[in-house]
């Protein structure tokens, strides 16, 4: 009936809200198993409309669907995760839903049941924020999911999910994956370690733990003052989805929570990126490699593809050098071997009396360091860059290329759009290199 008739739906929800929801929690022993996946898939059946949708959407109700998952029955706790997948199509329910809920979602993943490994991958999926994100990796549900590689093979849902938190958290993609795509964005507290571990630690975990003297340096992007929020310097990225800035949170004595770490304020980062926009120009009103439309005909394409390689190019060269010359000097005096980076970096740990560095205070960098001021400068002025790391100290970037040849697209027929991606890549330090073969 609630799936059919509206007026019905509508009569379930206004009276008293969500009370056979929470009678079968209450008296969950006394009602039999039949009758409470009935009432769940009541619920299952409202989400159908907007209005009953919208008086779903609070925090009692997602604390009595989450006291279903913490039951027995595999198939409640099923149907329970449909109606919370059915919830996140909006930003409020996944605020709502961040609020160390995440706790109950990560110790049902442990439960070796592909249907309901399923369902619960494909709430993640819906529900994952930025500070979601975080409070995965401080549960270790992303380590166990990177490291379950027999749940990866058998739920197919399960690499989407981790591809969902990591894509809120690019400091974690890099940590477990060693990489960073073109379409992941260094986000305002993104994170580093000098040295990898067995397990990828939270900000608040390197804080705690770690004392002096201190051995693993850990590198943080902070262009905002973290107490003066109004910036001389505009660093949002131009995709509106990646403004909202990473939501790092320490728990504090009083059990607030705020978004970053206490380090000093990074002003030769934000003098980096002043200095590069005077010479690029706004990303916002110059990324004219996005400019390809499809109603441009063939001569079109190729002279935009001319067009974009040439100014990519350059761009990823000179930036290259910038980063080289802060890093080593103008003509490279300074003696960038391991051993010198590394008592560079002792220095700056004591001087600044904590694990935690910002990027611009690095005047001595190796290849990882380097890699690191690349990519973070490159996402904020609109460099198609990939980041990719192979071990603790061997790092390079890579720029997205268009094919400089006009004549590969000499047979391409009008309103297709050709191939566009090729590699150039910038081996330790960042000596751009273009290559021939098509990404």
């Amino acid at each position: 009936m609630c799936r059919i008739i509206p007026k019905a739906a509508y009569t379930v929800v206004e009276p008293k809200s969500f009370a056979s929801l929470r009678n079968i929690n209450k008296k969950f022993k006394d009602t039999p198993i039949e009758a409470q996946r009935l009432a769940v898939q009541c619920y299952i059946n409202l989400l159908n409309y907007h209005v009953s949708r919208r008086v779903m959407i609070n925090g009692d109700f997602m604390h009595e669907l989450l006291g279903i998952l913490q039951r027995n029955d595999t198939s409640l706790k099923i149907m329970a995760c449909t109606v919370l997948t059915g919830l996140m199509c909006e930003e409020a329910p996944r605020d709502l839903f961040t609020a160390k809920r995440e706790e109950v979602v990560s110790k049902n993943l442990q439960i070796e049941h592909i249907g309901l490994r399923t369902a619960l991958c494909t709430v993640i999926s819906a529900s994952v924020s930025a500070e979601g994100a975080d409070v995965y990796l401080e549960l270790g549900t992303i380590h166990y999911m990177v490291e379950a590689k027999e749940a990866r093979y058998m739920v197919g849902a399960w690499e989407p999910a981790l591809e969902a938190i990591f894509r809120h958290h690019p400091s974690a993609k890099l940590g477990y994956t060693g990489r960073l795509d073109i379409n992941d964005f260094t986000q305002e507290g993104f994170y580093c370690l000098k040295r990898l571990g067995d397990h990828f630690p939270t900000i608040s975990e390197i804080i705690t733990s770690e004392k002096p003297p201190f051995s693993n340096p850990v590198y943080i992007c902070m262009f905002h003052h973290q107490y003066d929020s109004a910036s001389a310097v505009d660093v949002k990225p131009l995709n509106d989805k990646s403004t909202r800035e990473s939501k790092l949170a320490l728990s504090t004595p009083s059990g607030a929570r705020i978004r970053f770490p206490s380090v000093a304020d990074d002003i030769n980062l934000r003098a980096y990126l002043y200095k590069l926009r005077m010479w690029f120009g706004d990303p916002g009103k110059s990324l004219h490699y996005f400019e390809i439309d499809d109603a441009h005909y063939e001569v079109r394409y190729r002279e935009k593809c001319i067009e974009v390689s040439t100014s990519l190019k350059q761009r990823a060269q000179l930036l290259a050098e910038y980063v080289v010359e802060q890093m080593c000097g103008l003509t490279q005096e300074r003696d960038c071997s391991m051993p010198s980076v590394d008592l560079h970096l002792v220095d700056l740990m004591l001087d600044l009396g904590s694990p935690i560095i910002g990027l611009g205070f690095v005047k001595c960098g190796g290849a990882l360091e380097r890699a690191l001021v690349y990519k973070v400068l490159a996402d904020r002025l609109g460099l198609p860059c990939g980041l990719y790391r192979t071990s603790s100290a061997h790092a390079w970037c890579e720029v997205a290329v268009p094919e400089l040849d006009p004549s590969a697209y000499a047979y391409h027929a009008p309103n297709t759009v050709p191939p566009l991606r090729q590699r150039a890549q910038a081996p330790a330090p960042l000596v751009m290199s273009t290559t021939s073969a098509a990404q």
